[in-house]
């Protein structure tokens, strides 16, 4: 199945151009490309493609269509009034020569509309938009490149050689024994990505590495709106250094510790993350009593792809894991301790104590996990109710670990509300307004404001959000929708992660019905109620603050779902579910290669 899927992935790269762009502007705009495939006619969104660009990078890439059929494209650059440089435009397929506009060859582009100032030299295209709908034409010529029969040819034995790997593997061994091998081919690619892919080519990271270079000077939080933290502000007005999240001052303590290292930040951080998973696989290859822990990460490229770029996601991510493990792992400090057999039990608390802060001070969307864990242990203790002494002797080091998470969170907090004045939350909105840009200000006139704020304020009802294409911008960008998602794989791949995901789904629910335990049935049932008030949750905030339908807020159902995978173990040693999630695998590594690496913005800065 990988080998059909590879080899389908990769003529689709044949049949597919990648556009990448290289502009400058200073605010946030809709880069749009239409085509039509014979002269006269109309232009219209089905076949068009567009990204986001914004005055913090110059580099986009975004996917259009098979250039062999395409006579014309009309190109928006921008979809607001402004100033706009285009500095390159370079046309990519497989099979057909390279098409690169710059300088004075950017004079191919033809006015459309909406077009003024014009001027064109060696540093590109300027123009000033006089309206939101600025448009050039281009008329399309290709030429065909030598038939590389022999790169085809090595790329395909190259699919070939991983499907029959993993047909080798996979009658042989069980899903447990394969994980190891499959994180550490995500760890390959992660490394890849992490190396070859140009700065700021992905969501936010200039504003991620702010916020951490930040804290390579400093100690303690700042004030909201302090000068020497204003260049870590968004154009909504918001700076990560006021989130409540320990990933930014512990990647500034990483910058200091590597600081002797002859690179750039960008790649000493990406690093950071790197060596998270790194770690993980090395957790997986030493403990394989929970192994299936880490099963949902091999689900989606989307998440090999939070590791290859400095983000507080990933962290989150990866504590969220290891507590997980100790809760799972019968060797684990934490079971050892509840258990009566920690040979230290004071230093174990403290150890996880301070573990225990990252239930809290982490990304929002991971108190889903916090709540899932005290979920879990008051149904654990439901189920032992009988055995008082039992609970009593797991519940008093467990208490203990929890206070001092909570006091060490509390701790934080106080802090930071004395550095506003014990008002904090008023500082941080008027820093908001000081800040945004004028679309973005928390009290932006209706007229003004950003089309996609507020949308029930606006007008926008629930269902009209809906038809915008929520659910699919959600799904598309939690399992494999690389850059700015610009970055799509085909609707048909993302129609066969459906299928293989339902079938697990569906597994699991008829083996629990059938053959689990009532507790077994309970945490299935927390793990869809979870679910679903996270996607209840997600799409409220989506309608009611800010659209924007991103999967990784879904990430957090990640160490749900492997942990729940660890007490429904005795379920799932059958083929059917080792198969689906190696389907799975297969399609996230099609995905994450032929897609990510292939059509990522290259280049070092």
């Amino acid at each position: 199945m990988l080998f059909v899927i590879g080899v389908g992935l990769y003529w689709h790269s044949t049949t597919h151009a990648n556009l990448s762009i290289k502009v400058d502007i200073g605010h946030s705009a809709n880069f749009r490309v239409y085509w039509i495939n014979e002269i006269g006619q109309s232009y219209n969104d089905e076949n068009s493609s567009k990204v986001r660009i914004n005055a913090h990078r110059q580099h986009y890439s975004l996917k259009i269509a098979n250039l062999r059929n395409v006579k014309q494209l009309r190109i928006d650059p921008i979809s607001t009034e402004g100033l706009l440089r285009i500095h390159s435009l370079k046309f990519q397929q497989s099979g057909l020569e390279d098409i690169e506009l710059k300088e004075q060859s950017l004079d191919q582009l033809k006015p459309l509309q909406q077009v003024a100032n014009i001027s064109i030299g060696d540093e590109g295209l300027v123009y000033y938009a006089t309206d939101f709908d600025s448009s050039f034409l281009y008329d399309v010529t290709t030429t065909s490149e030598p038939d590389l029969w022999l790169t085809h040819l090595l790329r395909v034995l190259g699919i070939l050689a991983l499907s029959l790997l993993l047909l080798r593997l996979y009658p042989a061994a069980k899903l447990n024994t394969l994980i190891p091998y499959a994180m550490g081919l995500v760890l390959v690619l992660v490394v890849i990505m992490a190396t070859i892919s140009r700065p700021h080519s992905h969501p936010d990271e200039h504003a991620h590495l702010r916020a951490a270079q930040y804290y390579d000077d400093h100690v303690l939080p700042p004030q909201a709106c302090a000068p020497s933290t204003l260049y870590t502000y968004t154009n909504y007005g918001t700076s990560r250094l006021n989130a409540d999240e320990l990933a930014y001052f512990i990647g500034g303590r990483y910058l200091e510790l590597v600081e002797f290292l002859p690179f750039k930040p960008y790649h000493k951080l990406r690093f950071f993350n790197v060596a998270l998973f790194a770690l993980l696989l090395l957790l997986a290859i030493a403990k394989s009593q929970a192994r299936l822990l880490f099963v949902p990460l091999l689900f989606s490229p989307q998440i090999w792809y939070l590791f290859s770029y400095f983000n507080s996601d990933a962290l989150a991510l990866f504590f969220a894991l290891i507590i997980g493990h100790q809760v799972a792992d019968n060797e684990s400090v934490f079971r050892r301790l509840i258990s009566g057999q920690a040979t230290k039990p004071a230093l174990a608390i403290l150890g996880l104590g301070i573990l225990a802060l990252f239930l809290f001070l982490t990304k929002k969307n991971y108190y889903f996990f916090t709540l899932f864990l005290f979920a879990s242990a008051t149904l654990l203790a439901w189920q032992h109710r009988q055995q008082l002494d039992q609970i009593w002797r797991a519940a008093k080091p467990s208490a203990l670990i929890l206070t001092l998470g909570i006091s060490l969170f509390g701790s934080w907090h106080l802090y930071q509300n004395q550095q506003h004045d014990f008002n904090r939350k008023q500082q941080v909105l008027d820093c908001r307004q000081q800040t945004a840009l004028p679309a973005y200000k928390p009290d932006a006139a209706p007229e003004v404001q950003h089309k996609y704020l507020n949308l029930k304020s606006q007008g926008t009802s629930l269902g009209k959000m809906l038809s915008m294409g929520w659910a699919d911008s959600i799904f598309s960008s939690a399992f494999g929708n690389y850059g700015y998602v610009e970055l799509p794989a085909s609707p048909q791949h993302y129609l066969l992660v459906k299928a293989l995901l339902l079938g697990i789904v569906l597994i699991l629910i008829w083996q629990v019905i059938t053959r689990g335990s009532n507790f077994q049935r309970l945490i299935i049932l927390l793990n869809l109620g979870l679910f679903v008030c996270l996607i209840a949750i997600t799409m409220y905030k989506s309608w009611t603050v800010d659209y924007q339908p991103q999967g990784r807020y879904y990430f957090a159902m990640a160490p749900i779902f492997g942990l729940s995978l660890v007490w429904l173990r005795n379920l799932l040693d059958d083929r059917l579910f080792k198969a689906l999630v190696l389907g799975l695998f297969a399609l996230a590594v099609v995905s994450f290669t032929f897609i990510g690496l292939l059509h990522i913005p290259k280049g070092f800065g």
